[in-house]
C-alpha cells in the first residue's frame, strides 16, 4: 500500500551550488516525499580564512573556552 502522505510534514534544505540557491522542501514523516518548495533562498558560501583572528587569544582559544581557576 503506498503512502497517502497525510501525517506529519517537516522541513527539509538542500543546496543547489550551481544555482546558488538554499531549497527548502515541505517532506512527508511517514515516507520521505517531497511534497513541495516551502521557499527559496539565494546562498552562495564564502570561507574566510582569517575570520576567527580578531576572537583568538594568545594561546589560540577563545577567551569563552578557558577554565577559570
Amino acid at each position: 500500500m503506498s503512502c497517502r502522505h497525510d501525517g506529519y510534514r517537516e522541513i527539509r534544505s538542500r543546496f543547489e551550488g550551481d544555482a546558488g540557491v538554499l531549497v527548502y522542501e515541505w517532506m512527508c514523516e511517514e515516507c520521505s516525499a517531497p511534497l513541495g518548495e516551502a521557499a527559496r533562498t539565494a546562498y552562495r558560501p564564502q570561507f574566510e580564512p582569517s575570520g576567527n583572528d580578531p576572537y583568538l587569544t594568545p594561546l589560540g582559544h577563545s577567551g569563552r573556552d578557558r577554565l577559570s581557576a
